[in-house]
């Protein structure tokens, strides 16, 4: 029997045994029964295979006996609120697997989940079923924001349910609050056509809601409720922006809420309020261009302060916000460096004195490398050797980090996508590149492309983008240094061709766990987890209109078309270089024999007809098989 009809066989007797519970005799045995029953369908259903995700679904969405129906049926049964509860989240974490790999997924399913959530929020009144009920209906909202359906959500709908609970918010839990001013804020983001009538009032409860909470003198805030408006207007903002050019007193509000949201004066147990105000800025910082510069010293201070927070969420988000941040006063400087001279000196002389500190933390010097990135522009206007400077020591910084401390922490390598941003746009504003820091770089993007596989889905995505903005930055200093971008190349190939390849009875389970995290060491990867990284980069030319390159490297669109086919043709040679260095011989194995045993199982020479296999086959066969796939993805 195929693992497929395993699956299906067990997910399907589960369901079957889940909606048996609900005429049991005894409600509370079976309210306990479900629980293990639940538990059991997400451990099944969150760790098999892509090609059985379809199958699943189906069965889960089932009208007769999937997870929906159960919901609905048991609805007048107190008993199995937990149950339903538990359901909830499960689905919300389904939905996160579902939606970036069942192709349509949302033309059958979506509107039912939407009409069960609508129907339980109605009839369930206790906060801890309609918490994830809300969870539900946001992850519906933003998994079909692109999708046909959207005339089928009846969104004006869903808008003026929820909006109208505002009415008599004082009757609302507090979790139950923040998660409706979360869906309001998500309605206008995902679908702001529906909602250009809606964005005003919206802006006008959150600003309210945040004033009652956060500056009264009497009352604590309900940080539920501070954290669900942070959420809902950072949403909000995407699509109705509020400016410091167009709205400057509706923008200075927002602002002073996420000051105070970031630098709480009390110690908070939980984050979801600091998490929120720092997403704020994170997305949002290009809005608030004037309140950012009146407050740089302390938004650097409490933003570096949160890059070493103990919760990696928020640290993660930390950085993403003194990014923005950083991001934003570097344009602004630039647009004037007289007025803000003061400002860029007291970052450069921070971040500088970071990287020149020994002792200086990892945290630290992640800030100053990016930092040193961002204010490149700005520092060649003012004083062009410093940009210089600024180069050798980010090089010689990074070449302690990465290529010769021993420790090979993993949360380095996964800075190491963005120092090599940084990298790039320092390099971008050199007259000459030295020449002695080169074979350094050329190292830092060998162990780059090597480590590729070691990131998750999205990282790998930023992982090719920074290596492409490294090799524009040197293509375009002229062809004198494209000898860099074929040492490069033909080093990464190295690396490739030295991986194992995926042996023939392991491709089916290994094609379905590919497209799942890596974090760490524990999986060797295999030459064709390279794929994407090459197809990205020989592809570089589709992203000419695409906004990749931004900023100073505006200019360097036009050459993306010639980078591509620099690469595609230093990607040829390597190959040739490569082969030409090969044993290719074969010997003979007779009939009745064993083969060799470093002749793999999957040699392609090995045929009935002629039963042979390379005499060394460590790098032949993974360069064979690796170009294969490459020539049928690329």
């Amino acid at each position: 029997m195929s693992s497929d009809s395993n699956t299906a066989g067990g997910i399907q007797g589960l369901l079957l045994k889940l909606h048996e519970s609900l005429s049991d005799e005894d409600p509370r045995a079976a309210a306990l029964k479900c629980h293990d029953i639940v538990g059991d369908l997400a451990q099944d259903c969150m760790l098999t295979t892509d090609n059985e995700l379809a199958l699943q679904t189906s069965l889960l969405f089932s009208k007769d006996y999937g997870l929906l129906s159960f919901i609905r049926k048991s609805l007048p049964s107190d008993e199995f609120r937990d149950t339903r509860v538990e359901i909830l989240g499960f689905l919300e974490k389904f939905l996160d697997r579902v939606s970036p790999r069942v192709k349509g997924w949302e033309k059958t399913y979506a509107i039912d989940i939407r009409n069960t959530c609508m129907v339980v929020y109605t009839k369930e009144k206790l906060a801890k079923c309609r918490a994830p009920v809300l969870d539900l209906l946001i992850k519906v909202l933003q998994t079909t924001k692109a999708s046909s359906v959207v005339a089928d959500l009846r969104i004006c709908e869903i808008f003026n349910r929820y909006y109208s609970e505002l009415c008599q918010k004082s009757k609302l839990a507090d979790s139950v609050l923040g998660k409706i001013y979360e869906l309001l804020g998500v309605l206008a983001e995902v679908h702001p056509s529906e909602m250009v009538h809606n964005s005003d009032k919206l802006y006008k409860a959150y600003l309210g809601e945040l004033k009652e909470q956060m500056t009264s003198l009497t009352k604590e805030p309900k940080m539920y409720v501070v954290a669900g408006c942070l959420r809902g207007i950072t949403a909000l903002m995407v699509n109705f922006p509020k400016t410091m050019e167009e709205d400057p007193a509706t923008s200075k509000d927002i602002f002073q809420y996420a000051m105070k949201a970031i630098s709480p004066q009390v110690e908070l147990s939980r984050y979801a309020v600091t998490f929120a105000g720092l997403r704020l800025i994170a997305r949002h910082a290009s809005q608030f261009s004037s309140c950012l510069m009146d407050n740089y010293r302390a938004l650097f201070e409490v933003m570096s302060k949160h890059c070493g927070h103990i919760n990696a969420e928020m640290k993660k988000t930390s950085y993403y916000a003194l990014e923005a941040f950083l991001k934003q006063v570097a344009i602004l400087v630039a647009d004037n460096i007289e007025e803000h001279k003061s400002k860029l000196k007291f970052f450069m002389q921070k971040f500088c004195g970071i990287i020149k500190t020994m002792d200086s933390t990892h945290k630290e010097l992640s800030i100053a490398i990016r930092g040193y990135g961002f204010f490149a522009g700005p520092c060649k206007k003012v004083c062009p050797q410093d940009v210089d400077l600024m180069y050798t020591e980010l090089i010689q910084r990074c070449k302690q980090m990465y290529l010769t401390e021993s420790d090979d922490e993993d949360e380095s390598f996964y800075q190491l996508p963005s120092f090599l941003d940084s990298i790039a746009s320092v390099l971008i504003h050199l007259d000459k590149v030295p020449e002695v820091y080169t074979p350094l770089l050329e190292r830092l993007m060998v162990v780059q492309i090597d480590n590729f596989p070691q990131y998750s889905e999205r990282m790998q995505s930023v992982c090719c983008r920074s290596i492409l903005k490294v090799l524009v930055a040197m293509a375009s200093k002229g062809p004198v240094l494209w000898s860099f971008i074929s040492s490069v190349v033909h080093q990464g190939l190295i690396r490739v061709c030295s991986k194992p390849i995926m042996l023939s009875e392991d491709k089916d389970g290994g094609q379905s766990q590919s497209s799942q995290m890596r974090t760490g060491k524990w999986k060797v990867p295999s030459s064709q987890n390279y794929l994407a990284l090459f197809k990205s980069l020989l592809d570089c030319d589709r992203l000419k209109d695409s906004g990749f390159l931004d900023g100073d490297f505006e200019s360097q669109n036009a050459a993306l078309p010639s980078l591509s086919r620099l690469l595609y043709d230093e990607l040829v040679k390597s190959i040739l270089r490569i082969v030409d260095k090969l044993d290719l011989s074969v010997q003979k194995v007779a009939t009745g024999e064993e083969a060799p045993d470093d002749a793999p199982t999957s040699c392609p020479l090995l045929t009935p007809q002629l039963i042979c296999c390379p005499t060394r086959s460590k790098i032949s066969l993974p360069l064979s098989t690796w170009l294969t796939s490459a020539a049928s993805c690329c």
